[in-house]
């Protein structure tokens, strides 16, 4: 796999009032998009480092999901009326809108599969061999990637506000937690807002008002206690 042709745009910061810090804003550059197996995989710069981050999902749901809103999986199902199923052990799914993510502080990226995220050529072939997991199939003779080439594809998701400010909200929660707050689970984990992240717009990104789930807790939470 060739990655040596990359798109390359400049990132803009400013000042962005958080909380009570003073962020800056920094606007993901997209590096590479590939489609595979009917998934859409992109590698894009994490918060304006050296670092990068992965993330595929179906192509027919690229528009609607993407590694700044994923953590609203369950919000973004129900604004575009996406059913979900509930598996054998009981546990709720959507059976294509999901998706894959490679993260820089992710444990079993960095430790486990031991993913160089400073590389592109390491995260694609992490997340080509995630989707053929994902898709239980035979691991192919041959790895055909159809490349995409188009600038400041930025999914929409209704009015929901994502990007930097939840980013940064986000991983302070979970790097405070480190760890699901229900089952103590390390794997997959999301920032969870206690109240409302729509009827409290002032709180949405006051860090006391997260907690950190996984996702199989966080998808019961909501299944429970509605959005």
């Amino acid at each position: 796999m060739n990655l040596n042709k990359t798109t390359k745009d400049s990132t803009k910061q400013e000042a962005t009032p958080f909380g009570n810090l003073l962020l800056p804003a920094v606007f993901s550059t997209v590096f590479e998009r590939y489609e595979f197996k009917g998934w859409l995989i992109t590698i894009e710069n994490y918060r304006g480092t050296d670092e990068l981050i992965g993330f595929a999902t179906p192509t027919k749901y690229a528009h609607l999901l993407n590694a700044d809103n994923y953590d609203y999986i369950d919000e973004i199902a129900e604004e575009n009326k996406i059913k979900s199923k509930i598996n054998e052990d009981g546990d709720e799914y959507y059976e294509d809108l999901t998706y894959i993510i490679a993260e820089p502080d992710d444990v079993v990226v960095n430790f486990i599969a031991g993913v160089n995220t400073k590389s592109a050529s390491c995260v694609l072939d992490y997340m080509v061999n995630e989707i053929i997991r994902e898709l239980d199939i035979d691991y192919p003779n041959t790895i055909v990637l159809k490349q995409v080439y188009k600038k400041s594809i930025t999914p929409k998701v209704g009015k929901r506000k994502t990007g930097f400010l939840h980013q940064a909200w986000a991983s302070l929660v979970k790097d405070r937690d480190k760890k699901c707050t229900e089952c103590g689970s390390v794997y997959d984990l999301h920032a969870h807002h206690i109240k409302q992240y729509k009827s409290h717009p002032e709180l949405r990104n006051d860090v006391n008002n997260g907690i950190t789930l996984c996702g199989n807790c966080h998808r019961k939470w909501h299944s429970e206690n509605g959005r």
